[in-house]
């Protein structure tokens, strides 16, 4: 029967006649198709008869292709059916060679060649995936390597999906030793290895064709693009199969110059860093064949960037370096960094990318590969790079997930050098990863303070804390939320972590006078949204207290002043309680005040930096910053170090322009620093003339009036400054010592806030008479420590404290934390050991005094007497 259609087709090939021709093979095609040797049979009368009659064949293959049998043809393929396959593809490559030899092969249009590829790509996915026993995998790409030669070429997305189907097809079968077993039972076992290597040479040869038919550079970049997903592949083999295939594509093109050299290659970058991760490939053939391609993609850069440019020297140096199996191939090697010397500024970013997508790899040596790969980069050309803030945030995600130290140590290194030249990028890209105040500081943080120049990226957080703030209408917040108040958020939040890590330690102390500025504006920025406060559940209201951003910023600010060397500062206004002050606007100022009031008393050394910083800040657009300025520069009036940065002149223009500023409350505060005894000198006598009035005004009998009356003497204390109340300090500390027992709660509260105040203006003076009032003072202060007021038990701490500093005492760090967070018997036993420790020559004046509270009304405080007595 085959000899028949042999013979049938010879006769039509001889045959003059085109109706004749057109007619048999008509007839031909009309007749049953059941067998597989039937359509064998017609298939080779057809590639006969289309050696002489080419047009008369297609004209009845044009016509028989639109009727059912030829779009039912691809369901016909069965996976064990080899025969029906082999004449399908012989019949198919007959009309091939026919098409091709004809004289017009190249602009005859062939319009089944669509339906034949897929026909051919349905072919292949049909074959079975676990086997390779046949040669029909590489006859079918042989064919379709023919079939695209022809007119019309294939669209995008076919070719798209024949390089998919042929990719699957090759690179996804097994190892060959698992190949090689599904043949071993056959009587004549097909050669595994040479059968594979014919069918790659197959998807090569199909590779080369299409560039052949589109010399370009993005055709180049099409044909990669979908081998990337087979080079990152998780299976060794169909890695080492597929970077053979990329090799031999750019050992084609290197060698044959088919590409433009004038034509840019901007898809290099990302091969680049494929290829070069793949040279650290546990597979020792993956490795060599990565660098022989690397070597290739050398030449194509070389003849890219100087097209009269002879084979470059490091080309050989590649080819001999890959020729020796037992050296090792290491990544940071001379080849790679010749590579990227040639690579565009947007071409070394796609390697980067490529470097950071390998980050998040399941492969050890990827991973590993990678982050070298991206530190090697950045410290070649790292200083140069664009867009910098994605690539922070992309390598930050990426850190999350990488478990090998020493690659993760590199990935932190490459931050390290990016942080040298784009501090500014990294910190703003970092700080959309702020991590909650629970967490530890981020390593990419840690890494930025080594890289940067210290302390940049705080001055950083404190340009986005000034900077993004300006809040839309509080409705619209509500409602959409506010990007910029996020961001300010999220800064507080990263200083506040910052604030406790080594790295930043030196950062943090040299921007402290930026960040009080900027941390107390926050606050009040905060205070201005008026953020409602949802109702919540109990277990959710300390959680909520932590993360909201009133505290955040409240809790940043507090950190700063404690971990930077200003904890006495922060003990003033912890030990009376004035951080509540922080959290409405109307008590806001009262305690920015009490803060600056604080680091007056205690002689910071910061007040001259904040004092430059304060100046500018003055003339700021922004209302709420000249007020923070201003309620600062009206306490820093008290300090002797104002003068050495604002002469008293310079401070009075400063004040009285601040008269003519457009904020009532910013003018008010003006007038009161111009009424400052240091520009005032007659009102020292005037203010300590007043003193004794106010002093027999203590003993009125309305409990208003004497806390008022008090009140007001403390106040005249504060405007008095250093001067203090000179030879009445006795008078006031008597009287005041007098009603710490006074069985009025607001009075025992005011005569202690008193008595403490004129402890403070003490400090630095003789104290002569007075030295035995403190003393005097402490046994009532400490044991009040129990009385049922709380506003009593306040002054009482802070007044207590006061002493302390005054007289000297050691661990005041110490005695500060137990009066403010301790409670119990080892509190009490600290504070009276320190007592008796630092006066014992008071030992019977204190003891008199205790015994006398043992007929107090009050049962704690007598019960603490009996305590201390013992």
């Amino acid at each position: 029967q085959a000899f028949l259609f042999y013979y049938y087709g010879l006769i039509l090939q001889a045959t003059e006649d085109s109706a004749t021709v057109r007619a048999h093979l008509q007839s031909l095609l009309e007749t049953s198709h059941q067998w597989p040797k039937q359509r064998e049979g017609m298939a080779l009368t057809m590639g006969l008869a289309a050696v002489r009659h080419l047009e008369d064949v297609w004209a009845v293959l044009d016509q028989f292709g639109r009727s059912a049998p030829i779009k039912c043809s691809p369901h016909i393929f069965s996976p064990k059916d080899d025969t029906l396959k082999q004449s399908f593809l012989k019949g198919v490559l007959l009309l091939v060679r026919a098409i091709s030899r004809n004289e017009g092969a190249h602009s005859y249009e062939f319009s089944q060649a669509p339906e034949l590829l897929d026909c051919l790509m349905i072919l292949l996915e049909k074959e079975s995936p676990d086997t390779l026993c046949t040669s029909i995998r590489q006859q079918a790409i042989h064919i379709i390597s023919s079939l695209c030669k022809l007119r019309p070429p294939p669209d995008l997305e076919r070719k798209s999906r024949l390089l998919s189907v042929c990719f699957r097809s090759v690179f996804a079968l097994p190892l060959l030793e698992v190949l090689e077993k599904h043949t071993c039972l056959f009587l004549e076992p097909p050669n595994i290895q040479a059968l594979y290597d014919r069918t790659a040479e197959a998807l090569d040869q199909l590779l080369q064709t299409f560039i052949r038919q589109t010399p370009t550079a993005e055709e180049l970049h099409f044909l990669l693009s979908h081998m990337y997903f087979w080079l990152a592949s998780e299976k060794a083999h169909e890695r080492q199969r597929a970077v053979h295939s990329c090799t031999a594509l750019l050992k084609f093109l290197s060698q044959n110059p088919h590409l433009d050299p004038k034509e840019e290659f901007r898809w290099t970058g990302k091969l680049v860093g494929m290829l070069g991760i793949l040279c650290q490939d546990p597979d020792r053939a993956t490795q060599l064949s990565s660098l022989e391609g690397m070597g290739h993609l050398y030449q194509l850069l070389m003849r890219q960037k100087d097209a009269t440019a002879s084979r470059p020297q490091i080309y050989k140096q590649l080819q001999d370096f890959s020729n020796v199996p037992s050296r090792k191939v290491p990544l940071k090697c001379y080849h790679l960094k010749e590579v990227m010397k040639r690579l565009t500024m947007q071409e070394l970013t796609d390697l980067i990318w490529t470097a950071i997508d390998g980050l998040g790899s399941h492969s050890p040596f990827r991973v590993q590969a990678a982050a070298e790969m991206l530190l090697a980069a950045i410290q070649d050309r790292g200083a140069k790079l664009d867009t910098v803030a994605r690539l922070g945030r992309a390598i930050h995600l990426q850190l999350c997930s990488v478990r090998i130290p020493q690659a993760k140590e590199h990935a932190l290194q490459a931050i390290t050098l990016l942080a040298r030249s784009h501090t500014s990028q990294l910190v703003a890209a970092f700080l959309d990863f702020s991590i909650p105040l629970d967490r530890c500081p981020a390593p990419d943080w840690i890494k930025l303070s080594a890289g940067a120049r210290v302390p940049v990226e705080i001055v950083e957080l404190v340009y986005v804390l000034k900077h993004k703030q300006f809040a839309p209408p509080r409705d619209i917040l509500l409602s959409t939320g506010d990007s910029r108040l996020l961001a300010r958020s999220e800064a507080m939040n990263t200083v506040h972590e910052l604030q406790f890590t080594r790295e930043f330690k030196v950062a943090v102390q040299e921007a402290y006078p930026e960040l009080l500025l900027a941390l107390l504006a926050q606050v009040h920025y905060i205070l201005e949204l008026d953020l409602p406060r949802e109702p919540q559940p109990h277990s959710e209201i300390q959680e909520a207290a932590v993360t909201s951003p009133q505290s955040t910023s409240l809790e940043a600010l507090k950190s700063l002043l404690s971990t930077t060397g200003h904890w006495h500062d922060f003990a003033h206004l912890e030990l009376q309680g004035s951080w509540e002050l922080f959290t409405t606007l109307p008590t806001y100022p009262q305690g920015v005040s009490l803060l600056a009031r604080a680091m007056v008393q205690n002689h910071c050394q910061q007040i001259k930096a904040v004092l430059g910083q304060l100046l500018p800040s003055l003339q700021s657009r922004e209302e709420r910053e000249r007020k923070v300025a201003m309620l600062i520069l009206t306490e820093f009036l008290y300090s002797p170090a104002l003068l050495e940065v604002l002469p008293k002149q310079a401070a009075l223009a400063v004040l009285a322009r601040g008269l003519r500023d457009t904020s009532p409350k910013v003018r008010v505060w003006s007038l009161q620093g111009l009424g400052n005894v240091l520009f005032q000198s007659g009102k020292v006598s005037l203010l300590r003339g007043q003193l004794p009035p106010f002093l027999d005004g203590f003993f009125q009998d309305s409990e208003p009036v004497v806390v008022r009356v008090m009140g007001t003497v403390s106040d005249v204390l504060r405007r008095l400054g250093a001067l203090g109340a000179g030879a009445q300090s006795l008078g006031v500390a008597i009287n005041a010592r007098s009603f710490f027992d006074d069985e009025r709660d607001g009075i025992r509260a005011a005569a202690m806030a008193l008595f403490g105040d004129l402890v403070a203006a003490m400090e630095g003076k003789e104290l002569g008479r007075l030295r035995a009032q403190v003393y005097q003072s402490m046994v009532p202060l400490l044991l009040h420590l129990k009385d049922h007021c709380p506003a009593v038990v306040t002054q009482a701490k802070f007044t207590f404290y006061r002493c302390t500093v005054l007289l000297h005492w050691r661990l005041r760090h110490t005695l500060f934390c137990t009066l403010a967070w301790e409670q119990g018997l080892s509190a009490r036993h600290f504070l009276w050991t320190c007592l008796m420790t630092h006066s014992q020559e008071e030992f019977h004046v204190h003891l008199t005094q205790a015994l006398s509270y043992l007929h107090s009304c009050h049962h704690h405080i007598k019960t603490w007497a009996a305590l201390f007595i013992g």
